[in-house]
């Protein structure tokens, strides 16, 4: 987890990145941007930092080749050793975005990078590098006074509630290609969203107990989701307790337990799951262990975002307190062919 609780930030650089197909070029900031206004510094952490508080999933610099080849790497490790490159090199970062820059549908914005000390991640006290791009503006009303009248115009800004682009680059791991924790906010499933991780920062997925638990936890739900028809949703939620349940009593997870215990080596979820799991390699490209130690706190996240509910049409949704185990024995599904519908039937002590 990421605490930012006591960091703060010390240097802060601004530049203007067009897209390289449509001709736009790169506008270089000759200083730094004076941040010595506690208010402004304020308003930069809840901007630029604040997304990242909590994050799990952590990635770490990668190249085909070689690690030495990843520029934005090799900048972020030059800059960790010597802080007063740190304008010369947010130049050739900002020069590398825009290279990277070339879907025509990527927008032009301003490219913000930052210094920030005291950052607490696995364990450790340490500074991170932050990169941030801006890339949608929202329309606000100014009014300004004008003699013994007001006047009022629209213009345009960066709306400090949210953030477009945004990567964490702490200083630790090096030998791994350091803890990156990477935001994006625009066009999540298109084509040009992948410039950002993909070909700008060029970073894969760290595989440690939390994220390998939460992918898991996530295969397991999808598989039972694809698996069983609508008008099974009791055994639906039943199976994801059951799942949860595993994960939660468990401090090491087994393939082969785990498809025996909570799946009761159903060849449909299991065939299900295999193939879940055969297209998140190779679309995140990683390798998921068959045995490893379970993550509490990916469970508790899980668990948390988790909720039991059979949903009905547009008119009822029935909320399982509980174990469904326990509360599906009060609740019985039919078919009335009169009225040519489904009918559940619960039994209950009293209403409250």
């Amino acid at each position: 987890m990421i605490d930012l609780s006591n960091s703060e930030i010390k240097s802060m650089v601004i530049h203007i990145i067009g897209n390289k197909m449509r001709q736009e070029g790169l506008r270089l900031s000759k200083k730094l941007t004076s941040i010595e206004d506690d208010g402004f510094k304020e308003l930069m952490f809840r901007h630029f930092l604040k997304p990242f508080i909590k994050m799990d999933s952590l990635y770490s610099f990668t190249h085909n080749s070689n690690l030495s080849f990843n520029e934005v790497f090799m900048y972020s490790k030059d800059i960790f050793a010597n802080l007063n490159l740190f304008y010369e090199l947010s130049s050739n970062i900002a020069r590398h975005l825009y290279e990277s820059s070339t879907h025509p549908r990527i927008k032009n914005g301003e490219f913000f990078m930052l210094y920030i000390s005291n950052c607490r991640i696995e364990g450790n006290t340490t500074d991170a590098i932050g990169l941030f791009k801006a890339e949608t503006k929202e329309t606000f009303l100014k009014v300004t006074e004008n003699g013994e009248a007001f006047n009022i115009r629209a213009e345009e800004g960066i709306s400090i509630n949210r953030l477009d682009k945004g990567c964490l680059i702490f200083n630790i791991a090096d030998e791994d290609g350091y803890r990156v924790a990477v935001i994006d906010n625009q066009n999540k499933t298109s084509e040009e969203a992948k410039y950002w991780k993909d070909q700008f920062l060029s970073v894969s997925s760290v595989q440690n107990s939390d994220t390998v638990t939460e992918i898991y936890m996530e295969l397991c739900t999808k598989a039972i989701e694809n698996t069983y028809p609508s008008e099974n949703a009791g055994e639906k939620l039943d199976r994801k307790s059951r799942a949860l349940k595993y994960f939660s009593s468990n401090e090491v997870f087994n393939l082969d337990h785990f498809a025996e215990e909570v799946l009761d080596k159903n060849e449909s979820v299991l065939n299900g799951f295999s193939k879940l799991k055969t297209e998140t390699e190779v679309k995140d490209e990683i390798n998921l262990p068959e045995t490893f130690d379970i993550s509490q706190r990916a469970v508790n996240k899980s668990n948390n975002r988790t909720k039991n509910i059979i949903r009905l049409d547009k008119t009822f949704d029935i909320y399982i307190k509980g174990q469904p185990s326990s509360a599906l024995r009060n609740l019985e599904r039919s078919y009335d062919p009169e009225r040519n519908m489904n009918v559940y039937k619960l039994y209950f002590h009293e209403e409250k």
